[in-house]
């Protein structure tokens, strides 16, 4: 592993990042069957995460799904079966081998917990976008729906209530061909995480559901490795 501190605007600094190294970046090639980055491939992948604008966002995704599959380890009945990151996601055929998806999700995953199993789209709001840019990602599901795409939950990780209420209101009067639920970041107690009763389904009038119980609303996970996983 390596690591770096970015600096804070106003001063002082953020706490350590950790970021394979060269060793680390070919011990996870091996495991996937991939040629070894090169030396220089790594360091250049290093500097541009510590240098990246969108930083917070990555941490943001990444804490989301590391915090799932935290909660499976302590409870034998739960695992993250499955995390692509959003540049897994973007691969031709990731989600249909003849498939030309429109969407790019921040992460997809599957969940299981207690003999069931929910797949999802997952995306990070840092409540810095337009509403209006949120719309038009559900447009995109469901331009993906259409395509033949699968029709799992599309999770909305907002940061405040405020913002997840307004939301709703907004697509309150559109026809979603794609199930949509939402969880506000600011309501959540510190034992709490994405798989704990937290989303509220777009259109649903009732209370907040567990992450499992959303699958109920979306098309099955899938059970086979057709789809080659990370």
């Amino acid at each position: 592993m390596d690591r770096f501190r970015p600096l804070r605007a106003g001063g002082g600094s953020y706490p350590w990042h950790y970021v394979l190294d060269q060793i680390g970046a070919e011990i996870v090639a091996a495991g996937r069957e991939q040629t070894a980055p090169r030396p220089g491939h790594t360091t250049e992948r290093k500097r541009r995460i510590a240098t990246s604008r969108t930083l917070d966002h990555l941490l943001g995704v990444n804490q989301f799904f590391t915090d799932l599959a935290g909660w499976g380890r302590t409870r034998p009945l739960s695992r993250l079966e499955r995390w692509w990151p959003e540049q897994r996601c973007a691969e031709p055929g990731a989600f249909g081998k003849t498939l030309i998806s429109p969407v790019r999700p921040d992460g997809h995953g599957i969940f299981a917990e207690g003999g069931q199993r929910v797949a999802f789209f997952f995306e990070f709001d840092t409540g810095f976008e337009q509403h209006s840019v949120l719309l038009s990602k559900v447009s995109r599901y469901a331009a993906h729906v259409s395509k033949g795409g699968p029709a799992w939950p599309v999770l909305f990780w907002l940061p405040t209530g405020a913002r997840e209420r307004r939301l709703h209101e907004l697509l309150a009067g559109i026809r979603l061909a794609i199930p949509v639920a939402t969880a506000a970041r600011d309501g959540l107690n510190t034992k709490s995480c994405a798989a704990a009763a937290v989303w509220l389904v777009v259109g649903g009038s009732d209370a907040p559901r567990r992450l499992i119980d959303l699958a109920d609303i979306g098309d099955p996970a899938p059970e086979d490795e057709s789809v080659r996983a990370l």
